[in-house]
């Protein structure tokens, strides 16, 4: 669909039957950003759920679980975000992954 790329390939047409339906239910919708030392970890938060809400909507719609979704955040250091946020019926949980994590008594000395 014009506008919607994704990593989903299936080379043809995909019949929804009763296999289909049980192994979805391990299937959920993530959006990755790259938190860059000059960006604003909560602007890529940001832009994570409005994407994942885009692709709901669209080809996808039918593939993603519908109650939770996934805000990837991966950055070179430490940084903080609003966790989880829900959004009327959907749970958008933020999960940062540090590259150069800190050592934890060092970061316990700053807070």
């Amino acid at each position: 669909s014009i506008g919607e790329r994704t990593d989903l390939i299936l080379g043809n047409r995909l019949v929804v039957d009763d296999d289909i339906i049980a192994g979805t239910s391990g299937l959920v919708l993530t959006e990755w950003k790259l938190v860059r030392d000059a960006d604003k970890p909560e602007d890529q938060r940001i832009k994570a759920k409005k994407q994942a809400s885009r692709y709901s909507e669209g080809l996808l719609a039918g593939f993603e679980l519908r109650s939770e979704r996934y805000l990837i955040l991966v950055g070179q250091n430490e940084f903080t975000v609003t966790p989880h946020e829900r959004d009327g019926a959907i749970l958008y949980k933020t999960i940062p992954i540090v590259l150069n994590r800190e050592n934890p008594s060092k970061a316990a000395s700053r807070a």
